[in-house]
């Protein structure tokens, strides 16, 4: 998959930080569209939970990599870059702008760096083995277990995040090497810009969302997922949001604790965030997006752009 750097700019940033406003308004002023980098919109029927934006909040501008999965099915980064590739190689040949815009670090990086290992496909039967390891041995003994095959990966994905752990396993299962490090490294010739927030104003914007998702009906919209078909431990169901609704859903727990689960979730989330875009994005371009408007952020990162261009 080959990028176009002179007609693809990088939007990333922690959630709830602005990006897809202001993806909206660098689409509008260079007459591109938006690709989103965002591993729960990719599912059908996920809208209030993953904030995937409204028609009304596109404004006409067409967007991409969002319904593309069935919830019921894994999906994973070979899948995203294939499809997600196909639609740059569209936009290019079209000669659009395309806005990658989106805070899934894997999804990000599986767009800048080429290495072939990011096409390793899933194997269902290894990760329910996986998954059966888990249960046993638990999130430390995986990791443990990851460790000692590479070291480097198991540095660099916390213990918790169980999804990449069995992903750097089952790549190396599959393809006999491990996850690549000196040789992945993001290309620098495409612009990346990240949205920064001061934590505590962050986190106020967080809390925000997902009190606001509440009374938008994310209750109901898992209910109707099960009711689907989704099994609860689908990996669509273990999204921000989702997975903390599960129990109110399935057990009755209250919609507050619910609430406070999610906010405190999705706070953990934007702080191992924003350690990824310092570690794998530290060449991007840093915009303050606190005190200014959407239209404000896209205008900086258009007067950044039109600098590259004169240096």
């Amino acid at each position: 998959m080959a990028l176009d750097p002179s007609k693809t700019l990088i939007l990333a940033g922690p959630t709830a930080s602005g990006k897809t406003a202001a993806a909206v308004e660098l689409a509008l002023a260079l007459g591109g569209e938006v690709v989103s980098a965002d591993s729960a919109q990719v599912y059908c029927g996920m809208d209030i939970g993953t904030a995937k934006p409204t028609a009304q909040e596109m404004r006409g501008v067409p967007h991409h990599m969002l319904s593309v999965a069935d919830p019921k099915d894994p999906y994973s980064l070979a899948d995203y870059r294939r499809q997600a590739g196909e639609v740059l190689a569209r936009l290019h040949g079209a000669g659009k702008w395309a806005i990658v815009c989106g805070g899934t670090g894997l999804y990000i990086e599986g767009l800048l760096c080429t290495s072939s290992l990011g096409t390793v496909a899933p194997d269902p039967a290894f990760r329910c083995r996986m998954q059966g390891l888990l249960a046993q041995i638990g999130p430390t003994g995986l990791h443990e277990r990851l460790r000692q095959i590479d070291p480097l990966a198991a540095q660099n994905i916390h213990p918790n995040n169980t999804v990449r752990v069995i992903r750097a396993l089952e790549i190396n299962a599959i393809s006999g090497k491990n996850v690549p490090h000196g040789e992945n490294v993001p290309r620098r010739d495409v612009p990346c810009f990240v949205l920064s927030w001061p934590r505590e104003a962050l986190y106020a914007r967080i809390e925000a969302r997902a009190r606001l998702m509440i009374e938008q009906g994310l209750e109901g919209e898992v209910r109707a997922l099960l009711s689907r078909g989704v099994p609860p431990d689908a990996q669509a169901m273990r999204a921000l949001g989702y997975r903390q609704m599960l129990p109110v859903v399935l057990q009755g727990a209250p919609v507050d604790q619910a609430l406070s689960d999610i906010v405190q979730a999705t706070r953990a989330y934007a702080k191992r965030q924003g350690t990824w875009f310092k570690n794998r994005l530290g060449f991007a371009t840093s915009v303050e997006a606190m005190g200014q408007s959407s239209r404000q952020v896209a205008q900086c990162i258009l007067k950044a752009l039109e600098g590259a261009k004169k240096v």
